[in-house]
């Protein structure tokens, strides 16, 4: 398929026949995905998980229009973001007693905000009304101590670890280290990710483009396969077969005549940690 060489909707059609398997693949663990998240539940971690399966779900219907549409570079930091959301939905699998440090951390990214605009923006923070002024104080005040470490500072994360032993601990290491600094330059914009952005012939080309596209797909249906195995297994939905199958069909048609994509490094397709 030649980028740039047809309109949107051609270009969508010769994606379709190209990636057709695995289109339809991800479209199987989306709909395993819908069945999931569909009924609220009152058990805080399992409220906690299906919430953000759904919106792993909404980010895995953005990666699929995307890279229908051409748009590999874009489809890959909506990856980059599943990725995180699936390490967390793991975190919290293995780690439930952290689930109150994963709610409580609201108070202090909302202090930071109100901070934020007191000295930049002091006109919009005073309309904030006195109930919420207060609950912010005193939600603050509660859990903030938890947050702090033995050098006064709040901690920028809601878990003591860094991200890395997080996914590390999560079985999620090998996209960290091979995928997560390429698109995180892509993310931020510095010189790697323009490279990454650019084309054979220097230029960053302009959608539609094959550009990323393999790998877009890749890293955001891997994500959504590794949050959708651990939140079958929190919210006890009984579709680990079904999850299985359809990533392996998704792996296996990868598996034969794979391209390395352009400025990034070959993606790899493990088995996400169940």
């Amino acid at each position: 398929m030649e980028a740039n060489a047809a309109p949107i909707e051609d270009f969508r059609a010769g994606v379709r026949q190209m990636f057709g398997e695995s289109l339809r693949a991800s479209e199987d663990l989306l709909q395993v995905g819908h069945e999931i998240g569909a009924a609220p539940d009152t058990d805080p971690l399992s409220e906690t998980v299906r919430q953000l399966l759904r919106a792993a779900s909404n980010s895995m219907r953005s990666v699929l229009t995307l890279g229908e549409c051409g748009c590999g570079p874009d489809a890959l930091k909506i990856s980059r973001t599943m990725f995180e959301m699936a390490v967390n939905i793991h975190y919290l699998h293995s780690h439930p007693e952290t689930l109150q440090d994963y709610l409580d951390f609201q108070w202090i990214k909302k202090k930071r905000h109100r901070d934020y605009l007191l000295n930049f923006a002091p006109t919009q923070a005073q309309r904030t009304d006195d109930a919420s002024m207060t609950e912010l104080t005193a939600e603050y005040a509660r859990v903030s101590p938890r947050f702090t470490g033995r050098n006064g500072k709040i901690r920028s994360h809601w878990h003591k670890s860094n991200y890395q032993e997080v996914a590390r601990s999560v079985g999620g290491e090998i996209i960290y280290g091979g995928v997560w600094p390429f698109v995180s330059s892509l993310i931020h914009m510095d010189v790697l990710g323009l490279i990454i952005a650019r084309g054979p012939s220097g230029e960053v080309e302009a959608v539609p483009s094959d550009s990323n596209l393999t790998l877009g797909l890749q890293i955001g249906v891997l994500s959504y396969a590794m949050a959708l195995f651990a939140a079958d297994e929190i919210l006890k939905a009984n579709t680990e077969h079904r999850i299985q199958s359809a990533f392996g069909t998704f792996r296996q048609s990868f598996a034969v005549g794979q391209t390395r994509e352009r400025g990034c490094p070959a993606s790899p397709t493990p088995t996400p940690p169940t």
